[in-house]
């Protein structure tokens, strides 16, 4: 199953680049769509589409970076997950499970408030249900990383334009089943505690922890990681209710 450049256009023109697997559909089981966190590509989860075949994957590069457009402004959270429903629409997806990733993780709970009927299941990697603020701290840590991956006027903007989103007040509103995954090594960015209050604000959502893992849950066994999403996704593909 070959793993296919795509685009989509945004509301406000803005061209996103993502991977998909199956652009003519009819794949098995319920698609799933990868988001990354605050700096990431779409091919950052070519190894895991080509792991979860034949169910159709895919994920996207966000503005700013990776193949997507950069536009001048236009990097706040409302963009992001506009971001995602171009990305949604553009392949046709009737409903799908969701995966963020780190800062991808507010980003794909927003979707879900607004999209109830289109998300078939929620995975939240390592992050709680809370968009932070960037800022200059942000920006100076950042300013390594290469100009193909995350342009460095998007980083600038996105430093500028990010603000305080926090969505646990709402977390009751998603019915979906939802999967936490934390890290449970060095590095990890949502604490223990940090992952049973979300047991406490979504009662029957399901918590792993991944052993030897850092903030990279993938990192250095990718094939638990897909294990533990697949075993999770089999589930909703049989409207199991967990």
């Amino acid at each position: 199953m070959a793993i296919e450049n795509r685009w989509a256009t945004v509301i406000d023109g803005v061209r996103v680049h993502y991977l998909d697997n199956d652009p003519s559909a009819g794949a098995p089981g319920v698609p799933l769509l990868y988001v990354h966190g605050a700096i990431g590509t779409a091919e950052d989860f070519a190894p895991h589409i080509e792991r979860h075949a034949p169910r159709r994957c895919l994920a996207l590069s966000m503005r700013g970076m990776g193949k997507s457009d950069t536009p001048a402004t236009g990097y706040g959270f409302a963009d992001k997950v506009a971001d995602i429903e171009a990305v949604f629409a553009a392949a046709s997806l009737e409903s799908a499970a969701l995966l963020g990733f780190s800062a991808g993780v507010p980003c794909v709970i927003e979707f879900a408030l607004r999209h109830p009927g289109s998300v078939r299941g929620l995975l939240l990697a390592d992050y709680g249900p809370r968009y932070l603020p960037l800022g200059d701290h942000w920006l100076a840590a950042t300013s390594g990383i290469p100009e193909e991956r995350a342009r460095t006027a998007a980083r600038v903007a996105m430093s500028r334009q990010s603000a305080d989103v926090d969505l646990s007040p709402r977390l009751a509103e998603v019915h979906c089943p939802i999967l936490v995954i934390r890290a449970g090594g060095h590095g990890g960015m949502l604490s223990e505690e940090a992952a049973e209050r979300y047991e406490q604000l979504v009662p029957g959502c399901f918590l792993v922890e991944l052993p030897r893992t850092g903030h990279v849950l993938w990192e250095p066994d990718i094939n638990l990681f897909i294990y533990c999403v697949e075993d999770f996704l089999k589930d909703v593909d049989g409207g199991v209710d967990l």
